[in-house]
């Protein structure tokens, strides 16, 4: 996770991204922040429906990242958590804990982005067994890269985050 508040200091300390005064972000920026983790949502489930590992972490992964740039955006903190987070692994109820918890994330309070973002970690980490910090970075890095043609396309388009699965 140490990767997680580096990383998040560095969308802080983006100039294109979007900045509000600490916790007073908008309605509208609250439904684009929304739709952006619907979506990443929407693609890990597809993944998991599809059996495809690699896509359910980009889809995980683009959770998390869209919760740290939610915090970013408005000037918040990851807030510590002691997650208490259950080792049941059955496709049905880790979809039904991530949906629940974006839709906790509608409220726009970083405690709800932040614990988005330890059950990303999570999920990478005990379900997926990947290495977080590592897929968080190349998850950046593509997004950097890509962000011209991500804002083109009307379709999903997912990171290739394999090399940070362990085998």
């Amino acid at each position: 996770m140490k990767g997680c508040i580096e990383l998040l200091n560095a969308l802080r300390a983006n100039p294109d991204n979007k900045k509000y005064p600490h916790n007073v972000v908008p309605d509208m920026a609250i439904i684009s922040i929304q739709a952006v983790l619907m979506q990443s949502g929407g693609a890990a489930f597809q993944a998991m429906k599809a059996g495809d590992l690699g896509s359910v972490l980009a889809g995980v992964v683009a959770l998390a990242y869209g919760g740290l740039e939610a915090l970013a955006s408005s000037d918040s903190e990851l807030q510590t958590q002691n997650p208490d987070f259950h080792n049941d692994y059955v496709m049905l109820t880790i979809m039904r804990q991530l949906s629940k918890k974006i839709a906790n994330c509608a409220s726009g309070e970083p405690a709800d982005y932040s614990e988005l973002v330890y059950y990303c970690a999570h999920l990478t980490t005990d379900f997926i067994n990947a290495d977080f910090d590592k897929a968080m970075a190349m998850y950046h890095t593509w997004q950097m890269n890509h962000i011209a043609d991500i804002q083109k396309q009307s379709k999903n388009c997912i990171a290739d985050l394999t090399a940070s699965l362990y085998e």
